[in-house]
């Protein structure tokens, strides 16, 4: 893969802000990875899939290291429902560590390693020192290892304790891009003296499905098809545990609001395996957040057509309704006086989700004569 379009396009995309891209200290290697935006943007081709911590030297055009392309959990998206995949053919199941993605570099007549996006990040220091004790004399030249690098610094939310390790995960050929069979890989691993990944033992999706449900302390499986595509799945106590660390709810979902919408950029903010959760509670928020004010609208609008021009016998009227006409009373004088931001922020208040969850549509749109609006 000597070739600078590969370089020039991925530039192209850095500019776009599709991906981001780190420089080795004297400039001549550069690391892509897609950003926020490409995630949330579902911005998925085959530059921004195969910028996942991928190197290549400035100068050259040369690729000095591939890496696994992007890949998604189960069920995230049409590309990897259940049903799209070979279950009746053989596949492997491995552990999904939870780590940092390591990429094996060489570069200045040393082998170094990368983490996904940087070549200075900690991770990257540390396991570039780390990876100095071991003889790796076996691998070809054209042999790109994959690591998740283990250690208390690098910590996500399983705790592995005070270990530091580097666990070699799988292996690409940087020239041609294609995968080197786990056996290889087993071999290479067992010579230079470095773990692999657990292989565990084969279960069928309702396995799989069951074992997500009931694991703890564990973050789940990466499962490899005959074909060479990758999914995952994370276990549900693990996604439990991640959804709290990021404060996902939806009250924070709601905090984050800003007229009626919720801001992409708050989107984009959210760990990509929650983003579902997060456009969930969106759709219910700005749904709910329509309707009342569509609703007021409707109620409102009738009444200050026929007496918006008085406003003392408007005041009458809605005075001797209060009962009836709960927050519309309120709104109908903030739409009159056009004071939209007091407006807007009476809305939100009304679906506030109390106790984390949900304002149910029957208390917001209570029309006048049909009983008591919750104000």
């Amino acid at each position: 893969m000597a070739d600078h379009q590969h370089i020039r396009k991925r530039e192209e995309y850095v500019v776009a802000g599709q991906l981001r891209s780190d420089r080795s200290d004297d400039g001549t290697l550069a690391i892509y990875t897609y950003t926020d935006s490409c995630v949330y943007g579902n911005a998925w081709d085959e530059i921004t899939r195969n910028s996942r911590g991928h190197i290549f030297n400035l100068q050259t055009g040369e690729c000095v290291a591939w890496v696994f392309p992007k890949f998604f959990n189960l069920g995230e998206n049409a590309e990897v429902l259940s049903e799209t995949f070979p279950w009746d053919r053989p596949y492997e199941i491995m552990e999904k560590m939870d780590g940092w993605l390591g990429v094996l570099y060489r570069h200045e007549s040393k082998f170094k390693v990368a983490t996904r996006g940087s070549f200075h990040s900690s991770g990257s220091v540390w396991a570039t020192e780390y990876i100095q004790r071991f003889d790796l004399s076996c691998l070809p030249d054209a042999a790109t290892l994959c690591f998740e690098i283990i250690a208390p610094e690098q910590r996500i939310i399983l705790d592995y304790g005070a270990e530091r390790r580097l666990v070699v995960l799988a292996a690409f050929n940087r020239t041609t891009g294609e995968e080197y069979s786990r056996s290889q890989v087993e071999e290479w691993a067992r010579t230079i003296g470095l773990p692999v990944v657990p292989l565990l033992g084969r279960m069928s999706l309702e396995d799989l499905l069951r074992k997500q449900k009931e694991l703890e302390k564990f973050e789940g499986f990466v499962i490899r098809f005959c074909d060479g595509r990758r999914v995952k799945v994370k276990t549900e106590w693990y996604l439990s545990i991640a959804r709290l660390m990021a404060n996902l709810t939806p009250i924070a979902v709601w905090e984050g609001m800003a007229g009626g919408k919720v801001p992409a950029e708050y989107l984009a903010g959210v760990p990509e395996e929650l983003r579902p959760l997060a456009e969930r509670y969106q759709v219910v928020l700005e749904g709910q957040y329509a309707r009342v004010m569509l609703h007021i609208e409707e109620k409102v609008r009738p009444i200050l057509e026929r007496l918006g021009s008085n406003r003392p016998a408007l005041g009458r009227y809605l005075d001797g309704r209060r009962q009836e006409l709960g927050y519309l009373r309120t709104a109908a004088f903030l739409v009159l006086d056009g004071k939209a931001g007091k407006l807007d922020r009476m809305v939100k208040e009304l679906i506030y989700p109390r106790g984390n969850h949900f304002v149910a549509d029957t208390e917001l749109l209570v029309a006048p004569g049909e009983g008591t609006v919750a104000g």
